[in-house]
């Protein structure tokens, strides 16, 4: 069966999230041009399944396959509402109001030391790839975007952060330090160690 997206949730720069038409707990996220992206797709749900059980709590939950849709394949995540039942924001949100509080501020430094404590390697972090979900009077970071676990878009061409835990690492050191610069937030020193 194919699923008719009509009711646009939010939008980024390469794909747009609808309400899922059969279930209003879910949504599904396709790419802004049909017949792309579906790589990345796949790549999402398979990084989706490898880590649930490690990042449960700080992930979005997305279903094994993808569905068709009107607008080509998608894939199918929990759509997170708050407790008033309007759509949790991202951290961007949060982060120009000035409404990211110290319990915020703690789940990301929770969140980047379990990552790089664990090798487990991500590359693509910015505000908008993160929501707060406010769930029985809690806020609860979530990060929405597994495309980038694993995948690099390095400019060298054997790109041996793929295969050299050390330098993923490093890298993803660089990425974290310029998510807190590009927040005007204060970089926690203890993760250079890690």
């Amino acid at each position: 069966m194919t699923l008719q997206l009509k009711n646009l949730v939010n939008r980024g720069e390469s794909r747009a999230c609808y309400l899922h038409p059969g279930n209003g707990a879910k949504c599904v996220k396709v790419a802004l041009r049909p017949g792309k992206g579906i790589k990345d797709m796949r790549r999402e749900i398979k990084a989706y399944q490898e880590l649930k059980d490690k990042l449960g709590i700080y992930l979005v939950c997305h279903e094994p396959l993808l569905a068709d849709t009107d607008k080509g394949q998608g894939v199918v995540c929990d759509l997170l509402r708050d407790d008033d039942g309007a759509y949790s924001r991202n951290l961007l949100y949060y982060q120009q109001r000035g409404l990211l509080d110290e319990d915020i501020l703690r789940q990301l430094r929770c969140f980047f030391t379990f990552l790089l404590q664990n090798n487990i390697f991500f590359f693509d972090f910015n505000y908008k790839n993160f929501l707060v979900w406010c769930k029985g009077g809690q806020k609860l970071l979530k990060y929405a975007d597994m495309k980038s676990y694993r995948h690099t878009r390095s400019w060298s061409l054997l790109k041996m952060e793929n295969f050299i835990p050390v330098l993923a690492k490093r890298k993803m050191k660089r990425r974290i330090i310029r998510f807190y610069a590009q927040g005007h937030l204060a970089y926690p020193e203890y993760v250079a160690a890690l």
